[in-house]
């Protein structure tokens, strides 16, 4: 039987570059509409992650709660992505779970008709979640950054060892660590990051891997009636270092949705008449963005700050 494999982007909208994570597994049209995995990594994590995947492939979540997630893929999410069509229903049912001695969750994804129709979906996302959860929960932290940046400040107490300098404009790459939809974005919204890489200096970790980064949203323009694109501008803001203590960072990126799209209803009271003398539209709508959980940000930081290092570790 041939299949019709459709190709999932994940992408995330700046100017002149298209910034991606994870890799995709690709979309069949008859995949295994059920597929269950285990993960070693707490249940609390791995329903974060879940539910980044499910929203990465255009699921709005009508269900989170500790051991089910649950939606259907819509509009807004699918067309701001330019993702594949289809508006098949996905479920995620976490339990606690033990598989070779280690303690985890496992993972059972299905997919469904819309609507809790019997018939067989068109198409199976259930592996697309699948790949996208184990690959979110490889590369980001599964300790919670802003506890984690807590606990090192607690346990660096006493004269430290010796003191190391960072220098000025060091590069720090940061990643997203929840996906994030431009109808959440607000101004003034703050965001929370993590490093993705261990930043060294003279042999010492001076800002570890997974350390929490934060950043604020600027200059926002959501969709409008009028049919303007979404644009927000992401300011970043600060990185913790291996004490936890707060280090200034300078970066921004800019986001913008996509081309204005016209929505046609033939008898809307307020609607314009096309000039090629064919159809009515009501009005224009511009397309938004959204992020994905894991998507890169190259930073550095601002000013020498002088970082205490620690006889006993702070891992």
């Amino acid at each position: 039987m041939l299949l019709r494999v459709l190709t999932l982007v994940g992408l995330i909208l700046a100017p002149g570059r298209a910034q991606q994570t994870c890799p995709v597994h690709p979309i069949t049209a008859n995949g295994n509409f059920t597929e269950t995995r285990f993960f070693a990594a707490p249940i609390t994590r791995v329903r974060e992650a879940v539910a980044d995947s499910m929203q990465a492939i255009g699921v709005s979540l009508f269900e989170n709660s500790e051991r089910i997630l649950s939606g259907e893929r819509r509009s807004p999410l699918v067309r701001d992505m330019r993702l594949p069509p289809g508006s098949e229903a996905v479920a995620a049912y976490l339990e606690p779970a033990r598989n070779d001695g280690a303690e985890g969750t496992m993972l059972r994804v299905v997919t469904r008709r819309p609507g809790g129709g019997n018939d067989d979906p068109k198409r199976s996302w259930s592996a697309t979640v699948i790949e996208e959860t184990g690959c979110l929960l490889g590369l980001l932290s599964v300790a919670d950054p802003m506890q984690d940046r807590v606990n090192r400040a607690q346990r660096a107490q006493g004269p430290p060892a010796r003191e190391v300098v960072l220098p000025t404009g060091t590069p720090v790459l940061l990643r997203m660590r929840r996906f994030m939809h431009v109808a959440s974005i607000m101004q003034g919204k703050r965001v929370t990051l993590e490093v993705a890489n261990d930043v060294v200096t003279g042999g010492d970790i001076v800002i570890p891997r997974g350390a929490l980064a934060l950043a604020k949203f600027s200059s926002v323009q959501d969709i409008d009636r009028m049919g303007q694109g979404a644009k927000a501008v992401l300011e970043f803001e600060a990185v913790y270092s291996v004490s936890g203590g707060k280090i200034p960072v300078r970066a921004t990126e800019s986001f913008q949705g996509g081309d204005i799209e016209a929505k046609r209803m033939s008898f809307a009271p307020f609607a314009y008449f096309d000039p090629t003398g064919r159809q009515f539209y009501s009005y224009l709508q511009g397309k938004g963005f959204a992020i994905r959980a894991g998507t890169p940000f190259p930073v550095a930081t601002e000013g020498n700050h002088r970082i205490p290092i620690y006889s006993a570790p702070t891992p």
